[in-house]
């Protein structure tokens, strides 16, 4: 059969060197909320003569991220309930090793690591381990960053200062949804931490693919003016080089919330998801959910970053798909007790109790004074 896809270009590093014939993984990773899942669609959809393979991390145990991802001919698997850089390491190696057995083996491993991942242990697997080492390589790590919210989040947690540090490329999204001041002081911010990696402005075209597929010394880097950065109590380094063993410092007061249900009532469950993050846009750090409205035939996908909200209906639910809600959320000390009475007042279903003045009799108003 002739292969009618299109053909990588000359010099792309995904194409494998004679000398090895190992895959070449990418490491997608950036704080939650950044861009990753949209930015690998953008991938999977686009023309580029590639057959790729996903791996999607997930850190809670409704699976989410895995149903986000347009995909057709693209092998797909989920690692879920644990976070790729400790818990389920083991898990990664064992996919690694079922993609690699494919025949033929995919042309690329696409990791999507989750927003509260750091990229260090990850990175040494694919170094050190010698399952990973004989079969796969890592090509290249590329860290998404939300040019809005990029100076607060590498501030307040040390994961987003370390995928900015471990980053063979930076794609900077989000861009043009905030002004030159903040789009500066994300750019110096980025520069201050991780100076040498190529750092691109998402365009929201097949340019943006390049950090990606392009040998990363034909990417333009691009800077801001010299910004004079402040540095603060978390601008340091978490722990020595030497620091040995399997721990990472995720912050001891992150939460993370899953929600199930089924169908929801449209109207309800908007005034709740806005008022709760008009409420608690801090604590909120990310929203993503795959929602069934009553009355509507497709699914709805959620995604939400501090107190913005983006949703678009989805593809159709199928005759015998079960309509099932699900809701995860992310974030700094969440009231869970809280959380859960909301969205489980947006159940379709779900009647208020009222309260019915009864009448008195007569006699009982004459008793009351009435």
């Amino acid at each position: 059969m002739t292969d009618t896809r299109p053909h990588p270009p000359e010099g792309d590093l995904l194409q494998s060197g004679p000398s090895d014939k190992r895959i070449p993984v990418i490491l997608l990773t950036g704080f939650l909320g950044a861009g990753k899942t949209t930015f690998l669609n953008r991938i999977l959809s686009a023309r580029t003569g590639r057959r790729f393979a996903v791996i999607v991390n997930e850190i809670g145990e409704i699976g989410i991220d895995g149903d986000l991802i347009v995909h057709g001919d693209e092998e797909l698997r989920q690692l879920a309930n644990g976070c790729i850089c400790c818990t389920v390491r083991g898990d990664l190696r064992d996919t690694v090793g079922e993609l690699a057995a494919l025949q033929p083996p995919p042309d690329a491993i696409l990791v999507e690591s989750t927003g509260l991942a750091d990229p260090g242990p990850v990175a040494q697997s694919f170094m050190i381990d010698p399952a990973l080492v004989r079969l796969a390589r890592l090509d290249r790590i590329v860290t998404l960053a939300d040019a809005v919210h990029l100076t607060r989040q590498i501030v307040r947690s040390p994961e987003a200062s370390r995928q900015i540090a471990f980053a063979d490329a930076i794609l900077l999204t989000r861009a043009d949804q905030c002004g030159s001041g903040t789009r500066a002081d994300a750019i110096a911010a980025i520069a201050a931490i991780n100076p040498e990696a190529p750092l691109r402005l998402a365009q929201g075209n097949a340019a943006d693919l390049d950090i990606v597929l392009a040998p990363l010394h034909r990417l333009g880097v691009h800077r801001a003016p010299q910004t004079p950065h402040v540095h603060g109590p978390e601008c340091g380094h978490d722990c020595g080089h030497d620091c040995g063993g399997d721990h990472h410092h995720h912050r001891s007061d992150v939460s993370t919330l899953a929600l199930r249900g089924g169908e929801l009532d449209h109207r309800r469950f908007l005034t709740w998801i806005q008022a709760m993050t008009a409420t608690d846009s801090e604590r909120l750090w990310r929203i993503k959910g795959i929602l069934a409205f009553a009355g509507d035939p497709h699914r709805y996908q959620l995604q939400g970053v501090h107190m913005l909200l983006d949703g678009a209906s989805g593809t159709a639910w199928g005759h015998d798909a079960p309509r099932e809600s699900r809701l995860v959320v992310i974030g700094r000390d969440l009231d869970a007790g809280r959380l859960r009475l909301g969205w489980e007042s947006c159940a379709a279903e779900f009647q208020l109790l009222e309260t019915k003045r009864i009448p008195l009799s007569e006699e009982e108003s004459i008793r009351h004074g009435t």
